[in-house]
């Protein structure tokens, strides 16, 4: 009677538990003496099966569960009840996640194209956004070709004019073409005439 409650309970202590990821395989030896733990991942399983030794257990339906796995060793599942039951419900879980698998991964190509093309979307409007032109006048050549770059413009010395008004140093912007405010592209030009010192030829003109 001792020898057949130590087998019993040998048999009846071990644990098989089928989530929705992978599955787990407890083998305990006399309840807490020894344990040993087990899992697998679906996508790993190469085949299945189920293997009945004799009538008894046919008629018991009980039998061993074979499940083969990619670059390791067999896993038993022996002496289990409804046998054919666990073999279908491991196929049934398996195809179930394989499927999640394919969906995930589309749906993380999806979101992955989606952020692409939201990004080249931003950057095509951002290269073709119109902007006005900043006012540059009273500017020396540096300064002015400074506000124009953080704003994507080029600035292009058109030529220089004699400034009658003391107040105004030589190298500031007189004039600029196209006028301040002005919508152009990113990248555009803006033509510039610095001031001069006036000659005594420029004096006799005015």
């Amino acid at each position: 009677m001792l020898s057949i409650g130590i087998i019993f309970t040998n048999y009846a202590d071990d644990v098989y538990i089928l989530s929705n990821k992978r599955m787990f395989d407890i083998q305990r030896r006399f309840i807490f003496f020894f344990e040993n733990h087990r899992e697998l991942e679906y996508k790993n399983i190469k085949d299945i099966k189920v293997i009945v030794p004799n009538v008894l257990q046919r008629l018991l339906d009980i039998g061993d569960v074979y499940v083969d796995i990619s670059g390791a060793p067999t896993l038993i599942l022996p002496t289990i009840d409804h046998p054919f039951f666990v073999l279908d419900k491991i196929n049934e879980i398996k195809t179930h996640a394989a499927k999640a698998e394919g969906l995930k991964k589309d749906n993380d190509l999806k979101k992955e194209l989606h952020d692409w093309f939201g990004k080249v979307v931003t950057s095509l409007v951002d290269s073709t956004q119109m902007k006005g032109a900043p006012n540059l006048e009273n500017m020396d050549l540096l300064e002015a070709m400074g506000v124009a770059n953080e704003l994507g413009f080029q600035v292009n010395v058109f030529g220089e004019e004699p400034s009658t008004r003391p107040e105004i140093p030589p190298g500031r912007v007189m004039h600029q073409n196209p006028p301040p405010g002005t919508v152009i592209q990113p990248g555009g030009e803006i033509q510039v005439v610095l001031s001069r010192r006036a000659t005594t030829a420029d004096l006799m003109e005015f």
